[in-house]
């Protein structure tokens, strides 16, 4: 059995840009090509989490913790 880590979000350093949805989508695509997962795979990939935003407030939420998680190296803030 796989141990998954753990990804906890900083809410109060989250800026919202939503990059993080972007990496876990090339990361779970078939090609792990930005330009082919997002131009030329179909169905195209779906990000395993969902960033939310309310009025100064986002954050990550619905991530499944991959074992090696492509979103955390993708946050430009640290979140």
């Amino acid at each position: 059995m796989i141990q998954m880590k753990r990804i906890y979000i900083k809410e109060q350093v989250c800026i919202g840009c939503r990059l993080c949805e972007v990496y876990c989508q090339v990361g779970h695509s078939h090609s792990r090509d930005v330009i082919k997962a997002f131009k030329k795979e179909s169905p195209r990939p779906l990000p395993r989490l969902v960033v939310e935003v309310r009025e100064t407030l986002s954050l990550a939420v619905q991530c499944r913790h991959c074992a090696e998680a492509p979103c955390i190296h993708a946050c430009l803030t640290g979140a």
